[in-house]
């Protein structure tokens, strides 16, 4: 019995390594279908190596090792373009052939329905969403002078708000700005803008976004 035990734990022992093995060869071979990059491992890929919270710095030193073309893994492997001009080929010239999902979770959780909209299509579906919401959009101003009238009027109320600053030296132009760019979309939207100095409800759903966004770091 001893000896039937300790043969059953050799060979699951043996299958157990071989698996692993397979496993990391498959790996490093799937790794050369991609632009070289810095080194993964198996299971984690680069992020051991990758500050998350500054991950530009991290691909700016990558895009001095390994040209403007490089493979990361966050443990699938992403493609990063840094170049420009190769940037606007990829998705400008050549937009159809880099379209699409990541086909990674949450985004598969409606990549299978029928009508994904025109967030959530992809290919022929997609096309004919986006042809569909621009028609209704131009319904609503984009792209005629009613759009450009009301950025210039907005602009306007933003000019005259700093021109009342008394102190403009000190002000923090960040919330004004944001008041400016809400004001833009809700009065196209919704038909209503907020004053820059009665703005509290606008302030309060700012402050729950970035209370989330800095819960999520």
């Amino acid at each position: 019995m001893a000896c039937t035990s300790g043969t059953v734990k050799a060979v699951a022992t043996l299958v157990g390594a071989t698996a692993i093995a397979i496993y990391v060869w498959r790996f490093y071979e799937n790794t050369k279908r991609y632009p070289k990059g810095p080194r993964p491992y198996p299971l984690v890929g680069n992020l051991l190596s990758l500050n998350i919270r500054k991950i530009h710095e991290d691909y700016e030193k990558f895009s001095k090792i390994y040209g403007s073309i490089f493979t990361v893994w966050l443990p699938r492997p992403y493609v990063v373009i840094t170049d420009y001009e190769l940037v606007k080929e990829a998705f400008a010239k050549k937009g159809d052939d880099f379209a699409g999902r990541s086909g990674i979770f949450p985004d598969t959780l409606l990549q299978n329905v029928e009508n994904g909209g025109v967030i959530f299509s992809q290919g022929e579906n997609w096309k004919e969403q986006r042809r569909a919401s621009l028609h209704i959009l131009r319904d609503f101003g984009m792209g005629k002078n009613l759009m450009e009238e009301q950025v210039l009027l907005s602009a306007q109320d933003f000019l005259n708000n700093l021109s009342s600053i008394e102190n403009i030296d000190e002000i923090n132009l960040r919330w004004p700005i944001q008041v400016f760019i809400a004001n833009i979309i809700n009065k196209t939207l919704y038909g209503f803008s907020y004053e820059y100095d009665n703005c509290d409800r606008l302030m309060q759903v700012v402050q729950a976004f970035n209370t989330l966004f800095d819960a999520s770091k």
